[in-house]
């Protein structure tokens, strides 16, 4: 798996946006690489937001490109704020399970 910032839309399994956690994207960078490299993650080259301003650009993303896949990174201490905004943007999680403290799927 790679993280790329440019490309073709068709040839990503998902967009990944990242809040302002530039760390976070080297070290999600750093696990993908240890998987095969058949699939591809797109960091498009848009400022990095941070907590749930994240979502307005989620938004255009889903208006402008055909990807169906969409993973967000952000600190823990503005997930609250996110999920209480899905609603509002017509989003929901059917399902959410915690993973180990503090982590989230």
């Amino acid at each position: 798996m790679k993280i790329i910032s440019s490309g073709y839309i068709e040839k990503y399994t998902a967009i990944i946006l990242f809040g302002n956690g530039y760390r976070d994207r080297r070290i999600i960078g750093k696990i993908a690489s240890k998987y095969n490299h058949f699939k591809t993650l797109l960091d498009p080259s848009l400022p990095h937001l941070t907590g749930s301003a994240v979502l307005r650009q989620l938004i255009e993303l889903i208006e402008e490109t055909p990807a169906s896949i969409y993973i967000i990174v952000i600190d823990r201490e503005h997930f609250e704020e996110l999920m209480n905004k899905l609603p509002t943007y017509a989003f929901r999680v059917p399902e959410q399970e915690n993973l180990v403290d503090g982590l989230i799927k």
